[in-house]
């Protein structure tokens, strides 16, 4: 999508391993992600704290999700890797949108996955995205029945 996420493909593989919808896509911010260089077995480890959840019905943001590096050899990362995902996608928003950052911290206000311009993606957006990966990667977009 023209106005989506900068980097779609990180987008993808981080929101499908932390079970993200295309609303939680849209409003995260880099700052509820954090990259560990060393958990398990001293590889990287993602954790996100999700603002809200279907289960938070207060929306105080206690929904936590964690995942390790997947790769077998860590000299080659795989592009399906969550937790070398977020460390990339990190690198590449601190590259891309400097302002505001101290040290390894982005400012609280940078989206996870902004558009071009630095902003949130909208939900349409995202959606877009979601739907343009699926024909890329030719999968159907619907179910056998039709929905």
């Amino acid at each position: 999508s023209t106005n989506g996420p900068v980097s779609p493909r990180n987008a993808m593989v981080l929101g499908s391993w932390v079970l993200l919808r295309e609303v939680e896509l849209s409003s995260t911010r880099a700052a509820l992600v954090e990259v560990w260089p060393t958990g398990d077995e001293g590889k990287p480890k993602v954790t996100w704290a999700l603002p809200a959840s279907n289960t938070d019905q207060r929306a105080c943001g206690s929904s936590v999700r964690s995942h390790g590096c997947c790769c077998s050899d860590q000299a080659k990362p795989r592009p399906e890797c969550p937790a070398h995902a977020a460390w990339d996608h990190l690198l590449f928003l601190r590259r891309s949108f400097p302002e505001g950052w101290i040290g390894d911290i982005p400012p609280p206000d940078l989206a996870m996955f902004p558009d071009a311009a630095g902003a949130p993606c909208s939900k349409d957006s995202l959606t877009a995205t979601i739907v343009r990966a699926a024909q890329l990667l030719d999968h159907p977009l619907a179910s056998p029945d039709g929905s």
